[in-house]
Formats: structure tokens, C-alpha cells, sequence
């Protein structure tokens, strides 16, 4: 998904197209170097994706690219002139069931197509693919995982909702292990994507009862690199459960506050027991 913004400086006034997950940070304009806020759409409103489909003529079966923002449409095959109908939304829903299936070719086609047409309801499931499908390629790593992890942080304006929505259920049931187990995997997600947007919930995960969930939103908010989580992080030295994770995501942000925060913790402990970085936490298998 593409992003339309304009320049903010009058002399310049480029529209620049940006990719989707800028949405929410901030860049410079490639012309003139004007600072350019990048807002965040309602990716319900625009939507200037495109679909590879394949022809339904079995005798064609060429692939052709489809704009998916334009809701049902009758498409002409370019190849063999055969007309269908094509609905976004039921193309969706087939890419989803696709998921289920016992072919881990027709798996890994469907988490692939999620990552150019998903919507929120997609991210859920491709979440659920991330977290258990660990079906190994020629090479033994886990492939289909792999992928769903690149269609998620495609979609990530969905992704980012489906991802929060994970944490704040754990939140309202700490009790329930699963919902653990599944916040600190969310948590792991959101420091792959990256998106600044997520420092916020990242920081409340910080006080956890759940080790695992406050170590991996530490280990998160690092890799995210957002200055407003010095604060939180800086106070998270004080809890020993998380004060490696923090110190290395302290690091990893850097600048003048962190520094601070990591010469009093250091000066707390000790020289000789001097915080290294926190490995990040492995996934469940």
C-alpha cells in the first residue's frame, strides 16, 4: 500500500508515494530535504493494492495483476480474452482457508498472496501461521513461517491492530498461559516490524507479571529505537527479571538519556557486573 503525501514546503510541493509502513514517522522530501510528516490512513478508504491472480481457463491459466481497491469487478483475461468475476473480499476469504490446508505448497501460495491483499482478519491468520506452522523447505528451516512473517510486516498498518489486540487480551487474562505464550510472540513481531506505533503498548508490557512477555517487549522496544521508551526502559533496570533486556535495548536506542540511565545502572552493579546484551528470545516450536 502506497501512501500519497504532499511537501510541506510551498516551493517545493512534491507529492511523494511512500510505502505503507512509513505510516506515522516522519522522512525527509528527496527534492529539497523538507522534514514530511507521514500520516496514517484508514486502509479501508484507500487501497491502491494489486492482486496476482491466476486465469480460471484451465486451458490459459496465465497470471495477471488486479486492483483490489475497487471492490468486485469483472476482469478480462489479456491472454485468452475469458471473462470472470473477481470479489476481493471472497478472494480473501479463500487465501484464508488456504491456510488450512494439508498441502504446504497451497500454504505457503496462500500466506505469500495474504502479504499483497490481507486485511486485518488476515493478519490474524497469518499470525496463527507464524506461531505454529513450522513445516520445514529443502534446507530444514521453516519456510511457511518465514514467509508469513514477510506478508505480515507487508500489511503491517493490519498487522500492527491484530498484534496489540494479542497483548491487551493477555493483559485482561493474565492467568491464561497460552495468551502468554502468544503475547510474548506478539511482542517478538512487533520488534521485527519496527513500527514506532507500537512503542507505547510495548512500554505497558514492560510491567508484566509474565517474564516472558516483559523481556520480549523490552527486547522489542529496542529494535524499534523510539527515544520515548528511554524513560520506561530506564526505570525497568530497577526490575532484575528484565534489566539485561533493557540494558540492551538501551543500547540499542542510544543517545544522551540512554547513556545516563546505563551509567547509573552500571555504577548500581558493580564495574565487573557490567549488563551484557539479552539474547532475544527464541520462539516456541
Amino acid at each position: 500500500m502506497l501512501i500519497h503525501v504532499k511537501c510541506p514546503n510551498l516551493k517545493c510541493g512534491r507529492t511523494l508515494a511512500v510505502k505503507g509502513e512509513l505510516a506515522g514517522t516522519r522522512g525527509k522530501c528527496p527534492a529539497c530535504g523538507t522534514v514530511v510528516e507521514i500520516p496514517i490512513p484508514d486502509p479501508t478508504k484507500s487501497d491502491d493494492r494489486l492482486d496476482v491472480v491466476r486465469c480460471p481457463n484451465s486451458t490459459c491459466a496465465s497470471q495477471m495483476r488486479v486492483p483490489i481497491g475497487r471492490g468486485k469487478l469483472t476482469v478480462t483475461c489479456p491472454k485468452c480474452k475469458s471473462p470472470f468475476n473477481y470479489d476481493p473480499q471472497q478472494r480473501r476469504l479463500e487465501l484464508i482457508k488456504g491456510l488450512e490446508s494439508l498441502d504446504p505448497k497451497v500454504r505457503f501460495e496462500a500466506v505469500a498472496a495474504l502479504g499483497s491483499i490481507g486485511d486485518e482478519e488476515a493478519a490474524h491468520a497469518l499470525l496463527k501461521v507464524y506461531f505454529g506452522d513450522w513445516t520445514p523447505g529443502p534446507d530444514g528451516s521453516p519456510y511457511i513461517r518465514d514467509e508469513a512473517l514477510k506478508s505480515l510486516k507487508k500489511i503491517s498498518l493490519w498487522t500492527l491492530a491484530a498484534l496489540i489486540k494479542t497483548l491487551q487480551e493477555h493483559q485482561a487474562k493474565k492467568a491464561d498461559e497460552e495468551l502468554a505464550g502468544r503475547a510474548a510472540e506478539a511482542a517478538q513481531v512487533l520488534g521485527y516490524i519496527a513500527d514506532p506505533r507500537a512503542t507505547d503498548p510495548l512500554i505497558a508490557a514492560l510491567k508484566d507479571e509474565n517474564v516472558s512477555v516483559a523481556r520480549a517487549a523490552s527486547v522489542a522496544l529496542g529494535r524499534i529505537g523510539d527515544e520515548k521508551a528511554v524513560f520506561a526502559l530506564d526505570e525497568a533496570l530497577n526490575d532484575p527479571r528484565i534489566r539485561m533486556a533493557a540494558a540492551d535495548a538501551l543500547r540499542q536506542i542510544g543517545g544522551a538519556r540512554a547513556a545516563k540511565a546505563l551509567r547509573k545502572i552500571e555504577k548500581t552493579l558493580g564495574a565487573t557486573r557490567r549488563p551484557t546484551p539479552a539474547p532475544t528470545p527464541a520462539a516456541k516450536r
